[in-house]
């Protein structure tokens, strides 16, 4: 009779146990996993979500989207702000090359971003965490968790925008990660990008 090594926590277990005696997590998907890739969480975040709740990406699209709004207020509808009687002339061709610039560098980040998140989803795995810390100011917010990957401990941070839910996360409150199961230092929040 062989034994069964948790993928989750690396502890070795009965050959007969369907769950780890240490997580809680199945046994026979863990086996599965060891042999080959991981199969996933099975869970996708929206685009919408994940914007909604990094603040990088966030961030970009705000900026780029001000930009745009500039251009259309100042370039397009000629509107111009005034100075102590000074009238500034914005409606030349600078504020559209700006815009365009900081597009073309920056939407390629966040797409990638949002990429990187969906597939950490579709090939990461769910292991239990303990939050270690969580700060918010002006908007946007970090929270800081532990947790056990086959055996080691590992800490994360996640940067995310200040919202309901990401406040909602308390200080030693247990939560579930998704961990890349290649690089186990990479891990985020599910229940921020999934709703949960």
């Amino acid at each position: 009779m062989s034994n069964l090594k948790c993928f989750h926590c690396g502890l070795v277990n009965w050959a007969s146990a369907t769950h780890c005696q240490r997580c809680s997590s199945p046994l026979q998907a863990s086996s599965q996993t060891n042999q080959g890739a991981p199969r996933g969480t099975g869970l996708q975040p929206s685009t919408m979500k994940i914007i909604s709740t990094d603040y990088a990406s966030a961030a970009i699209f705000i900026f780029t989207g001000a930009l745009w709004l500039m251009y259309l207020v100042f370039g397009v509808l000629g509107i111009q702000p005034g100075r102590r009687g000074r009238n500034i002339d914005l409606s030349g061709p600078g504020l559209m090359i700006a815009a365009a610039a900081f597009t073309i560098l920056l939407i390629p980040i966040a797409i990638y971003r949002i990429r990187a998140f969906k597939g950490l989803f579709s090939r990461g795995l769910e292991v239990k965490a303990i939050v270690t810390n969580t700060e918010f100011y002006n908007g946007r917010g970090k929270i800081d968790f532990n947790y056990l990957f086959q055996g080691k401990s590992y800490n994360g941070t996640a940067t995310v925008r200040e919202n309901n839910q990401s406040m909602n996360v308390g200080l030693q409150t247990e939560i579930m990660v998704i961990v890349d199961p290649q690089n186990p230092q990479k891990a985020v929040i599910r229940d921020l990008f999934t709703g949960f």
